[in-house]
């Protein structure tokens, strides 16, 4: 039965046209749940959302391996980062129980040995406890996907535009005042060597591949993280990816009830974002020479036309 879910599985995911996408869509982006509720893909031309809520770098990995092998239209592929993705905390997000249980299941039929290899040697206790079971689970889900003809933009089991209607800005502000000590990022600096190692397999695949590969922070609540763990991703962006062009919006301007919370925009806030992120696209951003210049210029004048100050 086991043999039998594996094959089946497998044969779902890598043989069929599972993980195709529509002809048009040449552009992506891809992390965790960040740029999820940022970009409305509806708004955005030739643009697929396929970030997924606590996906690590190395499912990351494993996915855009896959969908780049079945889409040749792909030319160019954004991929959130933010200091969040460099801390330590990434680690549990890769091999800790709870994302095994999800992560191991769903994208077993698509690891290479390497990938197979530090799974199980990081967490293989929680692989057996949560193995078969919830990988029969998942073929059933894949089989009943395709056939009803759902693919991997229409399953969002591996990610898709996420509509979030909470706007808690300013109980959080409220909440924030009478306890002083609660933070709205992430300040730990212990960095993730894996997520880092991953994002750079990432990128250096992407380029083998010749696509066009930008490094891109999604809008932000003004008083989300802080300035020690700014400047250690900061220090991270310029060790290790200073080759690869960073895009940094997250000062896009926006009203507290356009957020969900300090890291999330909703769906109000999305909307805002991604018709202006689609206008820059639209007006050659990714032929730009000097790309953050121009966004700084162009996020400036929203912010002056809406009144709105986010700095």
């Amino acid at each position: 039965m086991i043999c039998s879910a594996f094959l089946i599985n497998t044969t779902l995911l890598n043989k069929t046209n599972y993980f195709k996408l529509t002809k048009n869509i040449n552009t992506i982006v891809l992390g965790h749940s960040h740029p999820e509720c940022a970009y409305n893909d509806s708004l955005i031309t030739d643009f697929k959302n396929l970030a997924q809520s606590g996906e690590a770098y190395f499912y990351t990995y494993i996915k855009i391996k896959k969908i780049i092998s079945k889409n040749n239209q792909i030319k160019t592929i954004f991929i959130e980062f933010e200091p969040g993705q460099i801390d330590t905390i990434m680690d549990s997000w890769t091999w800790g129980d709870e994302h095994i249980s999800d992560g191991f299941a769903k994208y077993f039929p698509l690891l290479d040995y390497p990938e197979f290899k530090l799974l199980w040697h990081k967490n293989s206790s929680a692989i057996l406890a949560y193995f078969p079971k919830t990988f029969i689970k998942k073929m059933w889900h894949n089989m009943l996907s395709i056939l009803k003809n759902k693919n991997i933009e229409s399953d969002n089991q591996f990610g898709g535009y996420n509509f979030i209607t909470r706007a808690k800005i300013d109980s959080l502000l409220k909440n924030m005042e009478n306890q002083p000590e609660i933070q709205s990022g992430n300040i730990n600096p212990i960095i993730s060597n894996t997520n880092i190692e991953y994002l750079s397999k990432i990128i250096n695949y992407c380029n083998q591949k010749g696509l066009q590969v930008l490094l891109i922070r999604s809008p932000l609540y003004k008083t989300y993280g802080d300035a020690t763990s700014e400047k250690e991703f900061k220090n991270i962006l310029n060790t290790f990816f200073y080759q690869t062009e960073f895009l940094d919006f997250r000062d896009f301007p926006l009203h507290n009830d356009q957020y969900g919370d300090f890291g999330h925009l909703n769906y109000k806030g999305a909307k805002s974002y991604s018709i202006f992120f689609n206008q820059l696209l639209r007006m050659n951003l990714l032929k730009r020479e000097n790309k953050q210049v121009f966004i700084d210029s162009e996020i400036e004048k929203v912010a002056v036309s809406q009144n709105i100050q986010n700095k």
